[in-house]
């Protein structure tokens, strides 16, 4: 598993804080289609503040997790996407076996049979 690392700012006492709510453990972790996580332009969330602020997660990525460090503290937390890094509620890790059978049964055309 890759550990994702954020900004050691989010750590204290050995937990990875929420960036909105610092009270609250940071229990998501935005990261793009592809799973790479930018400690600049992404955050680390609770789940509240994921939902408040319109994250979403993958359809397919609901059990798993993301290992995250900050610091010296880490933990696994969900992954969680804007929602224009989604095609039909998937990230490209899930998306690309529901396409790759339509890419690669249709040799009805003339040119594909022909090779």
């Amino acid at each position: 598993m890759t550990t994702r690392i954020t900004s050691a700012e989010y750590e204290s006492a050995g937990t990875i804080r929420c960036a909105h709510c610092w009270d609250h453990h940071a229990t998501h972790i935005e990261v793009s289609h592809t799973h790479y996580h930018d400690p600049i332009e992404h955050i680390v969330v609770c789940a509240e503040c994921a939902h408040l602020a319109g994250l979403v997660l993958c359809n397919a990525c609901a059990d798993e997790a993301v290992l995250v460090r900050s610091g010296a503290a880490s933990c696994e937390m969900t992954p969680v996407y804007a929602p224009n890094e989604l095609v039909d509620g998937r990230c490209a890790k899930h998306i690309a076996p529901r396409l790759q059978p339509a890419l690669t049964s249709d040799v009805s055309s003339p040119t594909a049979r022909a090779g």
